[in-house]
């Protein structure tokens, strides 16, 4: 379920990237970690708004 979530909040990153900057869609590529890969502890509030995150990698 996280897996999914985490997913559909990376799709509207890359479509406001798009949309409002201009950058071509097929340049980005959106995954979700999850649980698979937290910043943070998750036992935590803070840690738990931490792992709701986007991260940009430039390859």
């Amino acid at each position: 379920m996280n897996l999914d979530l985490s997913r559909k909040r990376a799709a509207p990153v890359r479509n406001t990237l798009s949309g409002e900057f201009g950058i071509e869609a097929s340049r980005m590529e959106v995954d979700g970690k999850g649980e698979s890969e937290p910043a943070s502890p998750n036992n935590t509030p803070e840690g738990k708004a931490n792992n709701r995150r986007v991260e940009f990698v430039k390859l």
